[in-house]
């Protein structure tokens, strides 16, 4: 028993001894703890501080991140990603990839690739790739043809003037290379007006020995670098009856390049030529030539028998705006025998017209008798005198339109698309009878109007289609979310004025 109780008494002294022990450790850790927390403290203080003084917006900072996806792929993605890759960022010109897309090209034996990069740098215009493409065009019988028009794509971005090295180069090519290789390095020489080459170039246009296929663009260049000498030649192949259209057609566009009396008087006669291609390749390079009145030709061209010819002409006043042929162009509306060019010529009213235009695209809009595609025309060029002052005729269209089947309402369709897309508030009674309808697609266009004209009208409607019940007709979706949105705005603006 005293024994017993010897034991009993010695465990417990050991037991209290490691208590102590364990509550000595403990403090130690809780004193460890407390200072590393303050230590965490102190540096989160320190970041936070360096934070507001840098703060990053998240758009920042899913920028920086979507730039190191792109290193990543392009280091180590495999090469249909690296493709993906870099024809996103030629589409987009987005440049700051260089290091990793030049080291991809001096790496890759991917053709494709390899060209696919080119275009990227002549996109961003960034000319690393320049010295290592001019000596790959001392050798320019080994690379395929893409590979080959890619290069010297790149080198005519960013040639300024040749060097002795750079001319031999080209002239090899021009005189030893495949055909397409010399066209297109001819037509780098006329592009950037390299003129120590006129004299070497009309000799091999003079050569029967010479590449038959390369002639045309030489031609052409000869044009560009405005080469006196062969003006002689070019007239006589352009006015020649017996020439290939090639030949004929290179020599056109050349005077169009030279653009003096000669070639002014020989592009004249040749708009009365029986060939209806060589009359329209010689409107176009008149038009080419500056300082030169233009609205002659245009009326010859607007009388020409080929519908294609009379077409040039009305692009032509469409594209420089000319308002001196409405009165011309509104005769092709109403009387010209061809219907596109009618079409056009609706259409050309809305860019260049007056008070005439507009009457009569007016007319024609509110005639129910003319066709539907005609009609739909004259509404769109309306859009340039504005739809605000027709809006009590345009409510009793579209009353009208709405009692016919769901199939025949195209004009109404047009109708409620164009008035919404534009912004005039004078247009709100349109959009409340569209929104009225209970025909979702004028309903969504109505509220689109709405939204453009930050028009505070139509909320109880408007408040019933932001509670269309979840199903999976996207339509009733789109409205449902198009008007959340609207409603959203007018809280946000509520916020504001509070």
């Amino acid at each position: 028993m005293k024994k017993f109780i010897f034991a009993v008494t010695i465990l417990l002294a050991f037991c209290n001894i490691f208590a102590d022990e364990v509550l000595d450790n403990s403090k130690n850790i809780n004193s460890e703890t407390t200072e590393t927390s303050t230590t965490t403290e102190n540096n989160t203080t320190e970041t936070s501080t360096t934070t507001e003084n840098n703060p990053k917006t998240e758009q920042e900072i899913l920028e920086a991140k979507k730039v190191e996806e792109i290193k990543s792929i392009l280091k180590w993605g495999v090469e249909s990603q690296v493709i993906k890759i870099v024809s996103q960022l030629k589409e987009n010109k987005k440049a700051g990839f260089s290091s990793e897309i030049e080291n991809i090209y001096i790496n890759t034996g991917n053709t494709k690739l390899k060209v696919l990069i080119l275009d990227y740098f002549t996109a961003i215009e960034n000319s690393c790739l320049y010295d290592d493409c001019i000596e790959k065009l001392k050798t320019y019988d080994n690379y395929n043809t893409e590979y080959m028009k890619a290069i010297l794509n790149y080198v005519e971005k960013f040639i300024k003037n040749a060097t002795e090295e750079e001319k031999k180069i080209f002239l090899d090519i021009i005189l030893y290379g495949r055909d397409f290789a010399a066209q297109q390095t001819v037509k780098l020489i006329g592009n950037k007006k390299l003129e120590n080459f006129s004299t070497k170039l009309y000799e091999l246009f003079n050569d029967y020995a010479y590449k038959t296929s390369v002639k045309p663009e030489i031609l052409k260049t000869l044009g560009k670098l405005n080469y006196l000498e062969a003006e002689e030649k070019i007239v006589e192949t352009a006015l020649s009856e017996t020439k290939s259209k090639d030949f004929r057609f290179a020599a056109i566009d050349s005077l169009g390049e030279i653009g003096n009396d000669k070639a002014i008087k020989t592009l004249k006669k040749l708009l009365t030529n029986k060939d209806s291609y060589i009359r329209n390749r010689s409107l176009n390079a008149l038009y080419n030539i500056k300082n030169i009145n233009i609205d002659e030709i245009i009326l010859s061209a607007l009388k020409d028998n080929y519908w294609k010819i009379r077409m040039n002409a009305l692009d032509k006043i469409e594209n420089e705006n000319l308002k001196q042929f409405e009165d011309v162009v509104l005769f092709k509306a109403k009387y010209d025998p061809e219907k596109n060019i009618q079409n056009k010529s609706i259409k050309v009213l809305g860019v260049i017209g007056g008070e005439k235009s507009e009457k009569y695209l007016v007319e024609s809009f509110l005639n129910g008798g003319f066709s539907l595609k005609k009609r739909k025309l004259c509404l769109k060029s309306m859009k340039k005198f504005g739809y605000k002052n027709y809006v009590n005729k345009f409510t009793k269209i579209i009353e009208k339109e709405m009692r016919r089947d769901s199939r025949n309402r195209k004009l109404l369709d047009t109708i409620a698309f164009e008035l919404t897309k534009i912004k005039e508030p004078e247009l709100a009674p349109i959009y409340m009878q569209l929104l009225n309808s209970n025909i979702g697609l004028y309903q969504y266009y109505a509220m689109e109007g709405i939204k453009l004209n930050n028009l505070k009208i139509g909320r109880d409607e408007i408040t019933k289609l932001s509670n269309i019940g979840n199903n999976n007709r996207l339509r009733n979706n789109k409205l449902k979310n198009l008007a959340k949105e609207i409603l959203e705005k007018d809280k946000e603006s509520q916020e504001v004025l509070e």
